[in-house]
């Protein structure tokens, strides 16, 4: 699994001096470039994680694959908010320390190199096409991986990236087109890859209650996938769910035979979540009704825009918080306003 060159820029070191002019503009700056979390953890996150420091899975050595509690967790949260009986299509999970070094190591993991192909959108995250490169494979960008025809007859096609809803533009692939990804990728022998972050963070109306949400489904849903995850693996993460980015939390699920294989390979090169990270990761997984703050769902990660005033801010607001100005701000829809705080140089 040696590492290969790649070529793929990712540097938000390159916007740092831009960023610093606008913040003397009068006002600030609105940070649209790294999409980091600017509000705190919820409260039972840190409680959590504080009652772990000094538990046995702290001070000893933690298992790749987690802990059971928090496999059981991962599987429950899948059958409530996905609708995804993990072990009916017989797949497994197993953490990840952030899905980026999952998303930048899967091609590597799948043993892909020179002569390989893997599949992803055009306008994505760079580190699809980081991660690939490092494994010696080639990039195909497509515009719209669910033209299943832009990609099937290609030689060499070992993988295919999915991201819905789709970052940076928020776009939702539909439960058809998802089978249609799965079915088509089977028929060559290559592995789905889902990158499914977002996949909670989508509201139908920018002024609706906070539980109506767009349908985003996963592609390990049986009427996607067929029953089965064979060759299917789905990605997700608390960074932006729960602001937890710092926290280094996320997982893969899927495919039995595959991550089994990638965990005894994630054991030897020490990609092990802590102990007490994983005690943190918990609460999230357990909290009902989607992504909870003290009761009170957020808007994760979406830009806020106040149709009065024209005020926006990037911070994790309470849906029932209100802008300066006194008026309930307006939650970025997806493929609209929320396109825009994602943005890759």
């Amino acid at each position: 699994m040696g590492f290969q060159t790649f070529a793929s820029p990712y540097d938000w070191s390159r916007v740092s001096k831009y960023r610093e002019i606008a913040r003397q503009a009068e006002g600030g700056c609105i940070d649209i470039s790294v999409g980091s979390p600017a509000d705190e953890v919820p409260q039972s996150v840190v409680e959590a994680l504080r009652d772990a420091a000094t538990a046995p899975n702290a001070y000893g050595y933690p298992a790749t694959v987690g802990t059971q509690a928090l496999q059981n967790a991962i599987s429950r949260w899948f059958m409530r908010e996905r609708e995804v009986d993990l072990s009916a299509i017989h797949a497994v999970t197993i953490p990840t320390v952030g899905s980026k070094e999952a998303v930048a190591l899967m091609a590597s993991l799948l043993h892909l190199g020179a002569g390989d192909v893997v599949v992803q959108p055009a306008v994505s995250y760079p580190t699809y096409a980081i991660g690939t490169q490092i494994a010696g494979a080639e990039v195909l960008e497509v515009s719209d991986v669910a033209d299943v025809d832009s990609w099937r007859n290609v030689a060499g096609v070992k993988a295919v990236w999915v991201n819905s809803p789709s970052n940076p533009t928020g776009e939702i692939i539909d439960s058809e087109a998802l089978a249609g990804i799965v079915r088509a990728a089977r028929s060559i022998g290559a592995v789905v890859l889902s990158d499914e972050c977002y996949a909670l963070m989508r509201w139908d109306e920018a002024d609706s209650d906070a539980t109506q949400y767009a349908d985003a489904p996963s592609i390990l849903r049986t009427d996607i996938c067929q029953g089965t995850a064979q060759g299917v693996l789905a990605l997700y993460s608390l960074s932006k769910q729960s602001n937890m980015a710092g926290y280094r939390a996320a997982f893969v699920a899927g495919d039995a035979a595959i991550l089994k294989e990638m965990t005894a390979y994630r054991k030897q090169i020490g990609q092990i979540i802590p102990g007490p990270v994983q005690a943190a990761m918990l609460p999230p997984w357990m909290m009902q009704k989607r992504f909870m703050c003290n009761g009170v769902a957020i808007t994760a990660g979406c830009l806020l825009w106040c149709k009065r005033c024209k005020h926006m801010d990037m911070r994790f607001q309470c849906l029932r918080a209100h802008c300066m100005c006194g008026r309930k701000p307006v939650a970025a829809i997806a493929g609209r306003i929320w396109k825009t705080w994602l943005l890759w140089a």
